[in-house]
C-alpha cells in the first residue's frame, strides 16, 4: 500500500504480482498475465539479480555458484524470451 500510495494518481495502473522469475512457466504465465490485462506488452525490464560476495572464485562452491547463475541470468534469458514472445508478433516493443 505504502508503494502504491507514492504513484499517487497513477497508482490505479500499477500491478503488484508475485512471481518466481526463476521458473520458466512462472515467467511465461506472468507475461500471459500482462497480455490479457494490458493488450500487450511494449517494455520488458529484467532487474532480478544479486551477488554473493566475499568468498574468492577459489573457495566458492558449485551450489553457490549455480545459485548467481540462475538469479542473474536465467531470470534476464527467461524474461526478454518471454516480453520477445509478446512483442515479435506485433512487430513493436
Amino acid at each position: 500500500a505504502d508503494f502504491a500510495a507514492r504513484f499517487g494518481d497513477g497508482a490505479s495502473r500499477l500491478h503488484l504480482i508475485g512471481v518466481n522469475l526463476t521458473d520458466e512457466a512462472s515467467v511465461a504465465a506472468l507475461a500471459e498475465s500482462v497480455q490479457e490485462k494490458t493488450g500487450k506488452i511494449d517494455a520488458w525490464v529484467n532487474i532480478v539479480g544479486g551477488y554473493a560476495g566475499g568468498t574468492s572464485v577459489a573457495d566458492t562452491s558449485l551450489e553457490e555458484f549455480e545459485r548467481m547463475f540462475t538469479l542473474n541470468l536465467r531470470t534476464a534469458f527467461l524474461g526478454s524470451r518471454a516480453a520477445m514472445r509478446a512483442m515479435l508478433p506485433r512487430k513493436t516493443g
